[in-house]
């Protein structure tokens, strides 16, 4: 090995080569920053410049490409990758040679003392700190909490099993939700193109409010979607330490935290429970676009004839609420939302649908006797 090392050594700087490994035409090899220090202080900085070899003085031309035009020694490259891979190996090995022996008597653990729940040597038992303590033999104690702890990833296991339907089911929501807000912004963005320029900036404001209330419990959701996939998380570790941790000494190490957070998780029996479904109120956006709006007169496009059935509805509404909670809502959306289906429907079926059954003041009920005008006029 000592002689490998020799010849994978460059003359230079007396270390292992720094690819990469360049080979000059008299076959002495160099790292490549070597040869480029050695270029400087001979004063060869042109691309058609020669030098001396500084093992042989054979000269050597660089032929217009430089020192990139040196060959390149890939098996003396390949070679340096092998031994540094030995080498991590070697100290890999001697890190847990060392791990087993004990640092005070120099002896290999073999017991585990169960006062203290640490590893220790024969000496430290008979004549050490530990001299009066319960001690087990460390082969057995490691077999019987590795058994313990592959029990309980069969229970985390289990658990997590009892939760893909709530996580489907906050996926689904979550799914909805996105949709629902992106089909809200669509309204509103009618709505608001359907009035004069003055609203425009409310109609951006609007999204940006949509789109936080959906950030927000989005949010939420994902919050809820962590906590119950908690015991699938902790399972994959154990079971990383499980499969891949054979260094006693270390596995003791690593079981005893991820045990704990595991007892933590199966304490808590609770199956996980349907989740509400978030949704996002379309009537409360409407409400604010069409605040200080007053519908006069209707005209006679289908969307213009829309907008002004939403706007008497909206007026209903708003004087039988005048203090707004967030339930109350939930019919005004029912509303809108049938108004917006009247959309999709032929002009026969059209007419048939819009006599609702709504009670209106007498306000709401002059407005829909011009339903006949032809202009839609606002007044902000």
């Amino acid at each position: 090995m000592e002689g490998l090392y020799k010849e994978l050594s460059c003359p230079v700087c007396l270390e292992l080569f720094t690819p990469p490994v360049l080979e000059l035409p008299c076959s002495h090899n160099y790292c490549k920053q070597c040869i480029t220090k050695t270029l400087i202080s001979q004063n060869c900085t042109h691309v058609n410049g020669q030098f001396f070899c500084p093992m042989c003085r054979k000269v050597t031309c660089l032929r217009g490409r430089g020192i990139d035009g040196l060959k390149r020694n890939v098996f003396a490259e390949n070679v340096l990758e092998k031994i540094k891979e030995h080498g991590i190996r070697q100290e890999k090995r001697e890190t847990r040679l060392k791990s087993q022996i004990c640092s005070i008597h120099e002896e290999s653990i073999n017991l585990m003392c169960l006062t203290d729940e640490k590893p220790i040597c024969s000496i430290c038992k008979l004549f050490g700190d530990h001299r009066t303590h319960d001690v087990t033999r460390l082969a057995e104690f490691y077999q019987e909490k590795k058994n313990s702890f592959s029990k309980q990833m069969d229970r985390l296991l289990f658990k997590q099993e009892t939760t893909t339907e709530a996580i489907q089911e906050l996926q689904n929501i979550q799914d909805d939700l996105i949709l629902s807000s992106k089909d809200i912004k669509t309204l509103i963005s009618t709505l608001g193109e359907s009035l004069v320029w003055e609203i425009q900036y409310k109609i951006c404001t609007l999204n940006m409010m949509v789109d936080s209330e959906c950030s927000v419990k989005c949010n939420r959701l994902q919050k809820t979607l962590h906590e119950i996939q908690q015991p699938h998380r902790l399972y994959t570790k154990m079971k990383n330490l499980l499969d891949s941790q054979d260094n006693p000494i270390e596995f003791l190490k690593e079981q005893k935290i991820l045990k704990e957070e595991a007892e933590r998780l199966l304490k808590d029996d609770r199956l996980p429970r349907s989740q509400k479904k978030e949704g996002i109120s379309v009537g409360k956006y409407v409400e604010e676009l069409m605040k200080g709006l007053e519908i006069k007169a209707i005209a006679v496009s289908n969307r213009d004839s829309i907008l002004r059935k939403i706007a008497e509805e909206y007026n209903a509404w708003r004087s039988g609420c005048s203090n707004v909670d967030p339930t109350s809502y939930d019919g005004l959306d029912q509303l809108i939302n049938n108004t917006v289906s009247l959309s999709l429907m032929g002009p026969d079926e059209t007419s048939s649908s819009l006599d609702w059954e709504i009670s209106s003041s007498s306000e709401e009920s002059d407005v829909a006797e011009e339903a006949n005008e032809a202009d839609l006029k606002l007044k902000i």
